[in-house]
């Protein structure tokens, strides 16, 4: 069975009012924003739930959360490294950049089109963005073949150059 993908646009108002979860698989094939982060043949499995309510106040909430593995190259040995993917997440709909930049720091504002619409597909991916690692590496436990390499060469550089006393001599040229 093929698990549903999430659509690109949302109603928010719509999910609300019905109080709709969409549940689905974010789509990363072919994605250019994560292309080179993330191991092209290597199977991506994101999930996402999405549901929207109104606060007492009136305004317009997307919660939701995304769980899953992807596989990226670990920045010490080139090789892939997994990484689970957990994140949680709350946006406030706004209507306009004005209205985003009143609403409160705790929330992350999202702009609706003049549609009423919202590019869930985009705002996901730039959730997935926030939860990735800047340089993946793998775990201490992991077995990295270069990590292991090069603690042996930085170990043999340190013990080179506690050897080495290039100002032995400068003592007995100051005392003449």
């Amino acid at each position: 069975m093929k698990e549903r993908v999430l659509p690109e646009r949302i109603n928010p108002a719509r999910l609300a009012k019905e109080a709709i979860e969409l549940s689905g698989q974010l789509r990363l094939a072919n994605e250019p924003r994560v292309h080179m982060l993330l191991i092209e043949d290597a199977p991506h499995q994101v999930a996402c739930r999405v549901s929207a309510h109104r606060d007492a106040e009136g305004w317009l909430h997307l919660t939701g959360q995304m769980e899953g593995q992807v596989t990226m190259t670990c920045q010490v040995c080139l090789q892939p490294v997994p990484y689970t993917v957990a994140r949680t997440f709350e946006w406030l709909v706004v209507a306009s950049d004005e209205q985003a930049k009143r609403v409160l720091a705790e929330v992350e504002p999202v702009i609706m089109d003049e549609d009423g619409g919202v590019a869930l597909h985009d705002n996901l991916l730039d959730e997935l963005l926030l939860d990735l690692p800047i340089a993946p590496v793998h775990s201490a436990s992991e077995h990295c073949a270069h990590r292991h390499r090069l603690s042996n060469e930085d170990d043999a550089l340190v013990n080179e150059h506690r050897t080495q006393q290039p100002f032995k001599n400068l003592k007995d040229l100051l005392s003449k």
